[in-house]
Parts: C-alpha cells; structure tokens; sequence
C-alpha cells in the first residue's frame, strides 16, 4: 500500500493529473444475462449497501451504522512474525507452567486430591478469563488495523491537487 502511495505522489510531484478511481465515471458497463436482458448496468451503480465503483470492483457499505463499544484493553498488534511467535509461545508455556505450579504447590502444602482439583479448577477459571480480556484487546487491535482506505483518501487528494 505504500508504495502505491509513493508512486501516485512521485507521479503529482512530476505533474501528472491524478484522479481518484470513483470520479472517473466515463466508463458504460452492462451486465446481462443469458436471454440478453439488462440486469444491472452503472446507471445504479449503488444499491442496497453495495457499490460498483468505475474500475468494475464491487464495494459493500453497510446500510447501517455499526454499533462499537469502547473496549477495555486496545493491545497493539505485534510488528513482526518472530515477535507474535515468541508472544504465542510465552503465552503457551506460561499457560502450562501455571498449571503444572499450582498442582506441584497444592502437593507441596498438602491439599487433598479434592482440594486440588478445585484449586485447580479455579486456577483455570482465571487464567480463561484472562485469555479472553487478551483476546478482545488484540480483536480490538485487529479492527484498528489500516485496511487500505487511507490510500483512496489520500489519492482523492492528490487528485485535488493536480486539478
């Protein structure tokens, strides 16, 4: 995506025109079917949430506003592939070495099979809530995430600009 940007940015710097993919609309396309009838054509090119810009690609816009709730915890996304696999391998091992902790402590004081049993239960009962605060920061992260629009934007004005 960035390079897309550095060359729509070198090609203004040099003065080519650049016009943003939607504003281009001298571009007829039907789409028929088998007997030859017109089912769509880009006369309505929005309906029902979907849009078919000029260059033929099919964009879905909801029709309604999506409802978001402010999170508790937003975790940024790891930067890297090695970085996010020791992450997840941390996350495992410690996932297990608390496990296997709280039996060996519960053995070393002297509970009894049943107390470690709930003792165990409890422990894991923690440790999902905690997956699931985690989860939702880094879902969150996710959503955060560049999708490409800001390219579209920014070609939009560089568009302006060579006008």
């Amino acid at each position: 995506m960035k390079n897309r940007a550095d060359v729509m940015h070198m090609a203004a710097r040099m003065g080519h025109q650049i016009s943003h993919p939607e504003s281009d609309k001298s571009i007829d396309w039907k789409l028929v079917d088998s007997d030859g009838s017109v089912v769509r054509d880009n006369s309505s090119s929005r309906e029902l949430g979907v849009q078919i810009d000029s260059s033929g690609y099919q964009i879905w816009t909801p029709s309604q506003n999506i409802i978001t709730k402010k999170p508790w915890i937003s975790l940024p996304l790891p930067k890297s592939i090695p970085v996010g696999l020791v992450l997840a391998i941390s996350g495992h091992a410690l996932w297990n070495g608390i496990s296997i902790f709280v039996i060996s402590f519960a053995e070393g004081i002297g509970f009894s099979a049943v107390a470690q049993l709930f003792l165990s239960l409890g422990t894991l009962a923690v440790m999902i809530g905690t997956l699931l605060i985690i989860g939702s920061g880094l879902l969150h992260g996710v959503r955060q995430a560049p999708d490409g629009r800001e390219i579209d934007e920014y070609q939009s004005q560089l568009a302006d600009l060579t006008k």
